[in-house]
């Protein structure tokens, strides 16, 4: 039982610090620096998601259709944060939405922290 509670006690901890880490710093004071700030904190954790599954693939613990669904999702992802712009993170956050519907192993124990991250900055927990 206590097996099972330490990784979502480690994954409830590190969001913790992720959240509090993730804070623009004291001199970004305005509205639109704080979106650029966290729009620019949500790609770098779209990058590390796409990172990490490209090196799954190559060290041959991930299938090749997952990594490219994956690798498919974060660059859509991206451009829809480019492209938007003003209304950027209503854009990915349907993105998001959708490639953790179509890409089951988002919710595997290996993407997890990956995952939960990019949920709490596009939850606005900043």
């Amino acid at each position: 039982m206590l097996r099972n509670r330490a990784p979502r006690s480690v994954v409830a901890l590190v969001l913790t610090l992720l959240v509090v880490a993730c804070r623009p710093p004291a001199g970004v004071v305005t509205e639109p620096g704080k979106e650029a700030y966290t729009a620019d904190q949500v790609l770098q954790r779209v990058e590390r998601l796409q990172n990490a599954a490209i090196d799954a693939h190559k060290s041959g613990n991930l299938p090749t259709e997952t990594a490219r669904a994956i690798v498919f999702a974060t660059v859509q992802i991206a451009e829809f944060a480019d492209a938007a712009q003003s209304d950027w993170r209503t854009m990915v956050r349907q993105a998001w939405t959708q490639a953790k519907a179509d890409v089951p192993a988002l919710h595997t124990e290996r993407f997890r922290i990956y995952v939960a991250s990019i949920d709490a900055l596009l939850g606005g927990l900043l």
